[in-house]
C-alpha cells in the first residue's frame, strides 16, 4: 500500500519561494546589465547570488516532494524521498507513536515549518530520529525500532496506522533486509566535514563581498585608475576602474575549478588533496582582497 506525504502546504511554500527567487534573479540581472555600476548594482548582485544558491534547493525539494512516499507491505516499510531510500522491516518496528505519544521536543526538532524536514537528530532519550516529513503537526507519526526512529507525515494518517496494524499481524515467510541508501550529491560529499563547510562558506562569501564592494565604490574611483607600477612603486599604467571587477571574477572561476577538483578528490576518497585544493581557494581569495585593497589606495 502506498501513502503520500502531506504535499499541499509544502508545494505552495516552495513554489512561492521558487517564483520569488526567479523574480529576484530577473530583476538583479536586469539591474546589473543595464545600468551604471554603483551600490544598487552591489545589492542586485547579492540578490542574484541568493537566487542562484536558492533555486537549486527549491527545485531539488520539489522533485523530492513529487517522488516521495511511503510503502507498506507484509515485509517492510519502504521510504522514498528524492534519491534516498530506507527499508525498515516490519518485524524491526516496535511501535508507532502519534498525537500525544510524540514528545513536543521531537516535534520541534522535526520542524517542517517550511513544509520540508530531512532532519537527523538525537533527542533526550538517546534514540536517533530521522525525518522524512512535510509536517510536524497532526499528521506526524514516529516509527520506532530498537535502533532508531523515523518521523513521517502521511496525508492519510488513520489509513497508514490501520494498514500497519493489519500487515504487522501477518506472518510472512519472506523476510526483508534493512536498507539505508543516501544518493551521493555534490553537497553531501564535498561538505561532509566541518572544515569543508567553513572553507567553502568563507571563500564564497569573501568573493561575493569583494565583488559587491568593487561595484559599490565604482562611482568614487578615478576615471583612469592605476593598474601597474614601476620599480619605485609609482603608477605606470592606467585603465578603467571597472577592470578591477575582473579580479573577483577570475577568482570565482578559479574557485569553481577548485570545487570541481575537490569533489573529484572526495569521490576518490583522497580527502587530504580535497582539503588542500579548497585551502588554496581560500588563500587565493585572501590574496585578492589584499591586492584589491592595495590598488584602491591609489583611487
Amino acid at each position: 500500500m502506498h501513502f503520500a506525504p502531506v504535499r499541499a502546504p509544502a508545494l505552495a511554500i516552495h513554489l512561492s519561494a521558487g517564483l520569488g527567487l526567479c523574480a529576484v534573479l530577473g530583476v538583479g540581472l536586469w539591474r546589473l546589465l543595464g545600468a551604471t555600476l554603483n551600490w544598487q548594482s552591489a545589492v542586485a548582485l547579492l540578490g542574484v547570488a541568493v537566487a542562484i544558491t536558492g533555486l537549486p534547493v527549491v527545485v531539488t525539494r520539489l522533485i523530492a516532494l513529487a517522488r516521495g512516499g511511503y510503502k507498506l507491505d507484509s515485509q517492510a516499510l519502504t521510504l522514498h524521498w528524492g534519491g534516498d531510500l530506507e527499508v525498515v522491516p516490519l518485524d524491526h518496528i516496535v511501535e508507532l507513536r502519534t498525537g500525544g505519544g510524540i514528545a513536543p521536543g521531537v516535534r520541534r526538532r522535526v520542524g517542517a515549518r517550511s513544509g520540508w524536514s530531512r532532519a537527523r537528530f538525537t533527542p533526550e532519550d538517546g534514540q536517533r530520529v530521522e525525518a522524512f516529513a512535510t509536517s510536524s503537526a497532526a499528521n506526524l507519526v514516529l516509527v520506532v525500532t530498537s535502533h532508531g526512529a523515523w518521523a513521517l507525515s502521511p496525508a492519510d494518517l488513520p489509513g497508514f496506522v490501520d494498514a500497519f496494524s493489519r500487515l504487522s499481524a501477518v506472518i510472512s515467510a519472506e523476510k526483508a533486509d534493512a536498507l539505508s541508501y543516501r544518493r551521493p550529491t555534490l553537497a553531501r560529499e564535498l561538505l561532509g566535514s566541518r572544515f569543508a563547510q567553513v572553507v567553502v562558506a568563507t571563500t564564497s562569501i569573501g568573493l561575493l563581498l569583494l565583488m559587491m564592494m568593487l561595484l559599490a565604490v565604482q562611482p568614487a574611483l578615478l576615471r583612469e585608475h592605476p593598474f601597474t607600477f614601476d620599480a619605485a612603486g609609482v603608477p605606470a599604467g592606467l585603465g578603467s576602474p571597472a577592470r578591477l571587477l575582473l579580479l573577483p571574477f577570475f577568482g570565482m572561476m578559479a574557485w569553481l575549478l577548485d570545487l570541481g577538483l575537490g569533489w573529484v578528490a572526495v569521490r576518490r576518497r583522497d580527502y587530504v588533496a580535497a582539503y588542500m585544493v579548497m585551502g588554496v581557494g581560500l588563500m587565493t581569495t585572501v590574496g585578492l582582497w589584499i591586492g584589491v585593497l592595495t590598488l584602491l589606495r591609489f583611487a
